[in-house]
């Protein structure tokens, strides 16, 4: 048993069962991570090193049901402020805040 027989040992993605290479993986609290997995999850979603695989999987869930919302938001009225647009959705009582032109 050598110094590096653990930084080969085979590791797999906590999420989705991807096999892991030495590369490309995140460390999280119950394992890790693939690259896809973690792009997948919100660019404000702190701390996720020390979150649990079931708090990573409730994270991806919320964004692919928020996900469908946005594909069905229709823009009845649209409100700007420098960069910063307020998008509205008068029909389904909806609003987006975004610095996006689309």
């Amino acid at each position: 048993m050598g110094f590096f027989d653990k930084m080969f040992e085979k590791k797999e993605c906590a999420i989705c069962g991807t096999e892991l290479g030495l590369l490309g993986k995140t460390k999280i609290n119950e394992g890790y991570l693939c690259k896809e997995c973690a792009g997948k999850l919100s660019p404000y979603f702190h701390g996720y090193r020390s979150s649990t695989a079931d708090d990573i999987r409730e994270q991806l869930a919320y964004r692919e049901a928020n996900a469908e919302r946005l594909s069905s938001f229709n823009p009845t009225r649209t409100l700007s402020a420098g960069r910063t647009n307020i998008m509205l959705d008068e029909d389904a009582g909806l609003l987006i805040i975004t610095s996006q032109s689309r």
